[in-house]
């Protein structure tokens, strides 16, 4: 055989090599892959969170000694091994803060703000108000609707305080989006007035005072002032299962570089340059309903174009200045990792939820709200606290929410010496196929709201009528 120079290695240290060179290559795919399935949009957070985490380092530890399998002093080798992965790793963290760089552009907009600031209960409506709301998902109008509608004295409802005067029975609803809610021009509270006043054969009047994001918190407050106001013959709680945990907050319009803000502050005296407050969505007056729905039918003209392009603009400045106010993402930090934040928790930067939450268990532990508490409970009328479940709760014939929620309802059951009706195991009213806005908004269409006014109109009526058995 001719000399050509090179040395044959024997074959079991050539396997070895392929091997080695497999080994690390698998591991590498490991690393890379979840982080541009993600920035190409396939593959999405699937697997759980600290599974990802250890495929990372354990791959990480693997390229290491895979690595280190070469000639040459240890110590050089493990250093090579160390800076190769520490550099790599950079790199896909690199990557991954320019896809962060690049977010979606999915927000809500609006032409005007529904509220105005009240210093006691956080907000109130402004009257004869339609709020309509535009969802903007990737950039484009994808949906749109009314989800609002106030009457002339700043309820969410149809009725007013003098048609509620005139009604043989007398009901007040407290509550959160969910029961301030407008679909097809009805609230459930609606629904549930025309429904009791069926089943009952008297006429019947429901005031809403049912406030978007409000927690239990802010609606026993609420109550506490209303109730004795109105004199009802029922009051209804009615909450979801994240309502427990919300805490105390205010809105406010501020303006702001030429731009309305409709801000949330966990503090009444500040919504600027704070971490305590947020964007509650984006308002821009050219945003109307009209320019929605020839947008969405595919018949929008090049002003439209322009008013959409200019939303967008405010949408991307506004998020900017929430993430240096807010601190949820700084492409040049040298003390976070959004890659392995990714990796270990599914998600690359902290959603701070606008609204604030309370810090304790215990709504005993509130010295401000036990008192309107107790005068709930003293009060003569019945009080019937309602939780009102989404699709999958229904299906499960659970509440599924954390733990802190589940212990506040059971304090709030224990102060008020009253339980939860709980619609998804104590009816028997079958839920409709579709009862949501999903995938556009988590809350009800009208399909849902009739669900709710029909299930709780039973319950409403029983009180209703051992209430006037003892008058």
């Amino acid at each position: 055989m001719p000399d050509t120079g090179q040395t044959l290695q024997p074959k079991p240290l050539r396997i070895a090599k392929i091997l080695r060179y497999l080994v690390g290559s698998f591991c590498l795919c490991v690393i890379m892959f979840p982080l541009f399935a993600n920035a190409i949009g396939v593959g999405g957070n699937s697997g759980s969170g600290p599974l990802r985490a250890v495929s990372l380092l354990a791959s990480l530890l693997i390229l290491v000694v895979v690595a280190a399998d070469r000639k040459g002093h240890v110590t050089a080798k493990i250093a090579l091994a160390i800076a190769a992965s520490v550099i790599c790793f950079c790199f896909c963290e690199c990557v991954w803060r320019i896809k962060l760089l690049n977010h979606p552009l999915n927000f809500r907009v609006t032409p005007e703000a529904y509220t105005e600031f009240d210093r006691q209960h956080g907000e109130r409506q402004k009257p004869d108000m339609t709020y309509w709301k535009t969802f903007i998902e990737d950039g484009k109008v994808v949906f749109g609707t009314v989800v609002h509608k106030s009457n002339a004295d700043r309820l969410g409802g149809k009725t007013t305080i003098a048609e509620y005067e005139q009604r043989d029975l007398k009901v007040l609803v407290f509550g959160d989006s969910f029961s301030h809610w407008v679909q097809m021009g009805s609230t459930w509270p609606d629904i549930l007035e025309s429904e009791l006043t069926d089943r009952i054969g008297q006429s019947v009047g429901v005031l809403n005072f049912a406030r978007g994001g409000y927690g239990v918190t802010q609606m026993l407050t609420l109550a506490a002032e209303k109730v004795p106001q109105h004199t009802p013959d029922l009051v209804i709680i009615a909450a979801i299962g994240d309502d427990f945990s919300r805490a105390r907050w205010w809105h406010k319009t501020v303006e702001w570089n030429g731009y309305t803000r409709w801000m949330m502050s966990s503090r009444p005296d500040i919504f600027l340059d704070t971490p305590y407050a947020k964007d509650t969505g984006i308002v821009n007056p050219a945003a109307t309903q009209a320019w929605a729905e020839r947008m969405l039918a595919g018949a929008g003209t090049a002003e439209d174009d322009a008013v959409l392009d200019a939303v967008l603009q405010q949408y991307s400045l506004l998020r900017k200045q929430n993430d240096r106010i807010r601190g949820t993402f700084n492409p040049f930090s040298l003390t976070t990792s959004y890659l392995y934040t990714q990796l270990s928790r599914g998600t690359a930067i902290e959603n701070r939820s606008a609204l604030p939450r309370l810090e304790w268990d215990d709504y005993a532990a509130d010295e401000t709200l036990v008192p309107d508490i107790q005068l709930l409970r003293n009060s003569p009328c019945p009080i019937l606290l309602v939780f009102l479940p989404e699709k999958q709760e229904i299906v499960q014939a659970e509440v599924l929410t954390t733990d802190q929620n589940h212990n506040l309802m059971r304090s709030l059951e224990r102060l008020m010496n009253n339980q939860f009706v709980l619609l998804q195991k104590e009816t028997d009213l079958e839920a409709p196929e579709k009862m949501d806005l999903k995938p556009y908004d988590v809350h009800p269409n009208i399909s849902g709201l009739t669900w709710y006014a029909q299930a709780i109109a039973p319950f409403a009526e029983s009180l209703l009528s051992k209430k006037a058995a003892t008058d």
